[in-house]
């Protein structure tokens, strides 16, 4: 109730502040914001900047050739590389608050639910309005903030630097102001408690001469019961972004400030059939009751559009980003199957950082003897310092909780839990203030990180023969350095000694467009990259930077006038240096690390596609099969899958009877996932009979369990009240499959949810 009454609050000022909105700004003869398949209203032509990005809202699933995947207005049929582009309207559609559950749609699978995203079997990163906010997997980004996500499948590190993976990237594009007025209110509630409300307006303030300003504000506030014990997930968002437009510039600035309140990981395992364990009721998380981070992430984000005479654009962009937590949290280490006991450990989490990302980039579009060609260069920076962190072993949680009558004290510091019965709520993790007795003094604690990556980029793109065949071809130098410092004095045994890595390649990225007709291509690229690791060895060393090479074979088509739109790759993926995460601490620095495991390769197809066969109805689908194969020639490795398909649909009835409704859904489903188990000397996971789980049988191979496969799949129905409000009821899960969702370790899964239903009403202003 109180959960209840709190959002009730808050959605009444948020309808409060929107309706006033709209009674200051909104003249009585403003027409309804379109139906996905209305003609959007009009406003005046943008900046013709090759550098814009094209907002989806109201625009359906289907944006045809259209692609801002690259940095430049590349169409997609000219882009040697899959690309995706996730609109609005399907966002709206899918309904979750979690970033990887869309993305699942569209073929891209995750790690955990959240900001993670596997493509092509590879861990990939995550960007924000191409420049990024500088992290690489980053915090749980607010689709209250998001018009569109594209997905790019192969490695874009030559004009993207560190941000990017040999998989592929996802690029999350936030909201534009529009110079046209509109608005959307909306509420969303689950059958467990979970509210959520949303406001999103925009439209134009002022002109001062030829200059034109508008602005966009999106809020949102969720808060409520999860299905999950002690796993609530509570956000507060707050977005305002404002423009100037002249006839040949173009500036923008937003800003964000999110406050998350939420478990920082899971603490559900597996079952040796590869099920994530429902003995102790399916809603048992084994999650404290007082486990929940509170983050705090502040953004600042500018851009400057500049023609700088026909023919050449200039694009020149800034972010800050800085973000902070500090929590107590409780780890798994072990789970035992023949003693029916999950082990725990606990450690307190600080992490502080600020971060400073800026980039430029020209763009010459021209004709040279009757060619075009296309001359793009630029450069970009990232500046982050991380403020003294702290990952101190809380040294005596096992003895603690167990004189709290919990479980049994494997040590002073490990707990071992019963599965069947874990009173998970006399559980108490120690916190920030209950650290200080027990720290090294003085105050100065942690280890204090200065990171500094640059890449410097030139493209040139030709077209050989006239409407036939373009080549282009791609340099960059990417540099990086690292500098790790020690602060505690004195030096506990968990941290290691100061540091410092450098890193540099000369990165290139080649590729050709042969056109069989206007409507469809043949692609190829060649390409490498380079993925600077953070992470530890079981020294203490850093793991050394990842290279990868890519070849990729392909056909493209935009059939229908953009109503048909697919592309089917063959790739070859090879990337050295793989780490893989041990799911344990080392006995030498009491730090978790990574366990080397050479060359990861990947080799396989992928088809996307996406089709409007009537003007009422619409789909996105897709299928991908590849191997994921060591150095050996073994699979089965952590934190990999083979494979996937997905198909997403929106129907909108036309007869008089049903034409004030719409139905849709998906479904999805991923091949082999596997989940690593520790490593020979340190299992986390042991079966019923007291062994380890089997190795691939690689050399140094680390111990792995094979998911079940489950086929996730949603349905909405949409009912249209007015010309402004609409009524949606989803129901996702809808064959009650039970499968892990995420999967991050054998002991760190995110089991699916059962069957459930989720209400929303969206009001147009």
């Amino acid at each position: 109730m109180k959960h209840c009454l709190s959002f009730l609050t808050v959605s009444r000022g948020v309808v409060g502040f929107a309706l006033l909105l709209a009674s200051v700004s909104l003249p009585a003869q403003t027409a309804p914001a379109p139906s996905a398949t209305a003609k959007p209203p009009e406003e005046e032509p943008l900046l013709m900047s090759a550098f814009e990005v094209v907002m989806t809202q109201d625009k359906g699933y289907n944006l045809g050739n259209t692609a801002n995947a690259l940095k430049t207005d590349e169409k997609i049929m000219e882009i040697p590389q899959s690309v995706t582009v996730i609109t609005r309207d399907m966002i709206d559609d899918l309904g979750s608050g979690n970033l990887s559950d869309v993305l699942n749609y569209t073929g891209v699978g995750n790690v955990f639910q959240g900001d993670t995203a596997m493509v092509r079997g590879t861990r990939v990163n995550m960007l924000t309005d191409g420049s990024g906010d500088g992290q690489a997997q980053g915090p749980t980004f607010d689709s209250s903030m998001t018009d569109s996500i594209t997905v790019v499948r192969g490695p874009t590190a030559v004009l993207y630097g560190l941000q990017s993976s040999l998989g592929g990237m996802i690029q999350k594009n936030t909201r534009v102001p529009q110079h046209v007025r509109s608005g959307t209110l909306r509420v969303t509630a689950d059958q467990y408690g979970l509210l959520r409300g949303e406001v999103d307006v925009t439209g134009p303030i002022g002109q001062v001469g030829a200059s034109k300003f508008a602005y966009r504000f999106d809020g949102a506030h969720q808060d409520g019961k999860t299905f999950f014990k002690n796993s609530d997930n509570d956000r507060d968002v707050a977005y305002l972004a404002f423009e100037m437009r002249r006839p040949e510039t173009t500036v923008r600035l937003n800003g964000s400030y999110q406050i998350t309140k939420m478990i920082p990981h899971r603490n559900n395992f597996l079952t040796p059939d590869g099920l994530p364990f429902a003995g102790a009721g399916r809603d048992e998380d084994y999650q404290p009751a007082n486990m929940r981070v509170k983050r705090v992430d502040q953004n600042i984000r500018s851009q400057v559009l500049q023609r700088l005479f026909p023919g050449w654009d200039l694009q020149a962009r800034g972010t800050f980003n800085r973000n902070s937590y500090s929590q107590g949290v409780m780890l798994g280490n072990q789970v035992d199957w023949k003693n029916r006991e999950t082990r725990f450990a606990a450690r307190w989490n600080r992490l502080g950082q600020k971060i400073y990302v800026g980039d430029f980039a020209v763009i010459g579009k021209y004709t040279v003897f009757g060619r075009k060609l296309e001359s793009f260069f630029g450069a970009l920076i990232n500046d982050t310092t991380t403020y003294p962190n702290y990952f101190p072993s809380d040294p005596t949680f096992g003895t603690d909780n167990a004189a709290r009558g919990v479980g049994r004290a494997v040590s002073a510091s490990v707990l071992a839990v019963p599965f069947d019965n874990p009173m998970m709520d006399r559980i108490v993790v120690r916190q920030e203030a209950g650290y200080y007795p027990i720290l090294p003094t003085p105050g100065t604690r942690g280890t204090k990180t200065l990171s500094q990556q640059t890449n410097a980029f030139y493209q040139q793109k030709a077209e050989i023969l006239p409407e036939r065949l373009t080549l282009t071809a791609s340099l960059s130098q990417f540099n990086q350095y690292n500098e790790t410092e020690n602060v505690t004095i004195p030096t506990p045994a968990t941290l290691t000694a100061t540091s410092i890595q450098r890193q540099n390649r000369l990165l290139h990225r080649v590729g050709a467009v042969f056109n069989l007709t206007k409507e469809v291509v043949l692609y190829g690229i060649e390409s490498s990259t380079i993925v600077v690791q953070t992470s530890r060895l079981i020294d203490g060393t850093i793991t050394p930077p990842q290279d990868g090479k890519l070849k990729e074979v392909g056909v493209k088509t935009d059939l229908w006038q953009g109503r048909f739109s697919a592309t089917l790759g063959f790739f070859d993926n090879q990337l050295t240096n793989v780490g893989v995460s041990a799911g344990t601490a080392s006995p030498i620095t009491g730090q978790n690390y990574v366990v080397l495991i050479g060359k990861q390769i990947t080799r396989g197809a992928d088809l996307t596609l996406t089709l409007r066969p009537l003007r009422q109805w619409q789909l996105v689908a897709g299928y991908d099969k590849h191997t994921v194969k060591d150095g050996y020639g073994n699979g089965n490795l952590p934190v990999t899958n083979t494979g996937s398909w997905n198909l997403f649909t929106r129907y909108e009835f036309q007869s008089d009877a049903l034409k004030r409704f719409a139905i849709g859904g998906g479904v999805n489903r991923f091949f082999n996932r596997i989940a690593g188990g520790g490593t020979t000397a340190a299992p986390n996971f042991l079966l019923p009979d007291g062994s380890a789980l089997p190795t691939n049988g690689s050399p140094g191979g680390l111990p792995y369990i094979k998911l079940k496969d489950g086929t996730m799949a949603s349905l909405f129905i949409d009912y249209k009240a007015t010309k402004r409000l609409t009524f949606k009821l989803t129901v996702n899960n809808l064959f009650n499959e039970f499968f892990a969702v995420g999967f991050q370790h054998a002991f760190a899964i995110d089991p699916s949810l059962p069957r459930n239903v989720q209400f929303s009403a969206a009001f147009k202003l």
